[in-house]
Parts: structure tokens; sequence; C-alpha cells
């Protein structure tokens, strides 16, 4: 008898275990489940944008929107190089704001919902397409093929940045070219030369290598980076084997392409979201100083 209430006890213990085992799996499966729905609404959001800067740029000769501009206060001009212009894209091109929080930045959404962009802070209140910041995407107004292009690029933007007086920047800038002549830089722009060009359609052809042979030392269209969720390292850490603040469970980030298509790419892998990508793309999120979290 005693025996026999033993052998029911196990019994109750190994199926409390079991179950539990059972929950375990169910719970992570369901938040696996969670994430890929939040990353696949994400990935939209993105084509939604490649449409938005495909109709824009039909309608503006071809140009991609500059950088961001926020001039609602003369006295205090913010430029926000790595986001995308709201006043160049809303509400003609873009009606829904929302599609520019990723699902997955949960403090994104939180501040969207309880009106970051709307006037006076105001949820209930319009939105204000001048107060758009990269809050969860970062937007190149200037087209990057690789690594040392980036820096280049980032290196370029600091030097705007740090040279021009805080509230009155130089907006000319965000609608041009980055000419790297005289600079450090000067060898690491497009094709290995000394400009950094703006975003536009067609640019591919500024990332020919080889005069002899144009088709094969192109960069198409598919390699070329518009806009993507933020992969970003702190500066300050010496090791980018690892990253700190990314939107996704998953390590790795959407990337909507020039083309038009949008790919989820792991993390570490190939431009842009190699560790010297992260790095760069890092520095860029502390330059966007406007990104009150």
């Amino acid at each position: 008898m005693r025996r026999r209430q033993r052998l029911k006890g196990i019994e109750l213990i190994a199926t409390i275990v079991i179950a539990g085992v059972i929950v375990g799996i169910l719970v992570l499966a369901l938040g696996r489940a969670r994430e890929m729905r939040r990353r696949t609404i994400c990935a939209n959001n993105l084509r939604q944008m490649g449409i938005v800067f495909k109709m824009y740029a039909e309608d503006w000769n071809g140009r991609f929107p500059q950088s961001q501009i926020d001039d609602r206060d003369l006295n205090n001009i913010d430029v926000r190089l790595f986001c995308v212009n709201g006043r160049a894209i809303f509400p003609e091109y873009l009606s829904d704001a929302s599609v520019l929080v990723c699902p997955s930045d949960s403090m994104g959404v939180e501040s969207f919902k309880a009106g970051r962009w709307n006037l006076d802070g105001d949820p209930s209140k319009p939105i204000v397409p001048e107060a758009f910041d990269a809050v969860s995407y970062v937007y190149f107004p200037w087209a990057a093929n690789n690594d040392i292009e980036l820096q280049a690029m980032y290196e370029y933007a600091r030097r705007i940045i740090e040279s021009t007086p805080a509230g009155s920047p130089n907006v000319d800038v965000v609608d041009e070219d980055m000419n790297l002549f005289g600079t450090q830089w000067e060898e690491m722009g497009n094709a290995g030369g000394a400009t950094i060009y703006r975003l536009r359609l067609g640019i591919e052809r500024f990332f020919i290598t080889d005069i002899n042979m144009p088709a094969a030392s192109a960069s198409p269209k598919s390699k070329v980076p518009v806009m993507m969720d933020w992969l970003a390292i702190p500066p300050f850490f010496a090791d980018y084997s690892t990253i700190s603040s990314v939107m996704h469970s998953f390590p790795g980030a959407n990337v909507l392409f020039l083309d038009g298509h949008v790919e989820f790419l792991r993390y570490p892998g190939d431009f842009p979201v190699s560790t010297d990508s992260a790095k760069w793309i890092g520095m860029m999120y502390m330059m966007e100083c406007n990104l009150s979290r």
C-alpha cells in the first residue's frame, strides 16, 4: 500500500515536471511567434517606405528626401541627418506616421502613442512632421556601398554637426553631395573617389570602379541600403562582436534596399550588418541627439 502511494507520488511529481516543461516550451514558442509577427510588420513598414521614396523620387527628378529639418523655431533650427524629412513625405506620400515606428521598439511605440510627434505632445492633436525623429529606423540620405563609405558618411556628418553653431546649422548641406576633397577621407567616397552622393534613382552608376567593365564593377541597387532598424552600439565599447541595442530579439536588422526589397539580415554579417557597420551606425545613433528615449 505504501509502495503504491510512493509510486503515485512519484508519478504526480513527474507529471508536474513534464507539464512545466511543456508550458515553458509553449511560452518560448509563443514569444518567438510574437517576435516573428512584429518583425514581419517591421519589414512591411520598410516596404511601404520604399514605395514612399519611389513616389517622391519620381516627382523630384529622381532625388530621395533629404534629412529632417525642424525649423519651427527659426532661432533654434534642428537638423537630424539620419532621419527622413517629415515635411517632404507627410502627409502627401505617407499618410500614417506609425509606419516610422518598429513594433518591436516598445519604448518607441509607447512614446508615439503618447504624442511624441503630435502638436504640443497631445495625441489627440494633429501630427507635426517637423517633429519626426529617427526613433526606430536609421535613414541614409547619402549612398553607401560598404563600411568604408559608411565611415566616411559618418565622419563628414560629424564635421557638419561640429562646425556649425547649435541652433543655426547650414541647412543647405542636407541636399548636397558630400565633398570629401581635401579631407582625410578623400579616397573613402563612392567607388574610392572623393564624393558621397546624395541618394537618387540611378545612383548605382556612381559605384563603377572599372570604366572598362562598368557592368561588372557597378554595385546593383539591391546592395545599397536606404533605411533599416537601428543596429546600434554605444561608441565607448571596444568590442563590437556583440550588439547592445537592437529592435528584434534575433540579432539582426530589417533593411530596405534601393531596389525596394526588404531583407532581414542576421548580425554579424556583411555590410550593412557587419561589426564595422554596427560601429558606425552606433556612432550615428549617438549623433542623433534628439532620440530622447
